[in-house]
């Protein structure tokens, strides 16, 4: 049993089915990076671009997530912050670190992890506010606040929920 798997992460269970295993992220990057299969052919600029790509968009996102239900974890288990250095964890993954108002030209939309990835989609969908921040990566932040509120307040069905309806849902208009 892999401690890393953490039991009820519904994101988890469809991606592992999906790929028929449940180390699909390390399979495909290490696939990637030893050219194996579809990647025989590709340059090491496509190979980079796609592992970039991977990790964010596999690892990141599932590890958020994962982080988000040990928080739940720990939450109906009583621990001593109920689960809220776990949210917090999955709140910064998810987030960014580099996401603001500073922005360089490496990253033009001020990073590049899922809140930025929001941000960068909304366009597609007529989803941007005045200020170009996806409506996507607004609900991450209010859903993300919320959860720690419930979290706070020892009511652990409610975060459960957040993450189940609200969260996936908005990372996943970052995935599209």
């Amino acid at each position: 049993d892999d401690d890393r798997i953490v039991p009820g992460n519904t994101q988890f269970d469809i991606y592992s089915s999906y790929y028929s295993n449940p180390y699909y992220a390390d399979s495909v990057i290490m696939d990637a990076l030893d050219k194996k299969g579809d990647f025989g052919g590709l340059s090491n600029d496509h190979i980079a671009q796609f592992v970039v790509g991977a990790l964010r968009e596999m690892v990141t996102y599932m590890y958020g997530i994962r982080e988000l239900y040990t928080a739940i974890d720990e939450c109906e288990s009583d621990s001593a912050d109920h689960g809220s250095a776990s949210w917090d964890r999955a709140a910064a993954v998810l987030i960014g670190s580099i996401d603001g108002a500073k922005q360089s030209s490496d990253y033009p939309s001020g990073g590049k992890l899922m809140y930025s990835l929001g941000n960068e989609v909304c366009d597609n969908f007529d989803k941007c506010s005045d200020s170009n921040v996806g409506a996507s990566s607004s609900k991450l932040v209010e859903y993300l606040t919320g959860g720690k509120l419930f979290l706070s307040d020892k009511e652990c069905e409610g975060a459960s929920d957040l993450v189940d309806v609200g969260i996936t849902s908005s990372l996943q208009v970052s995935l599209i």
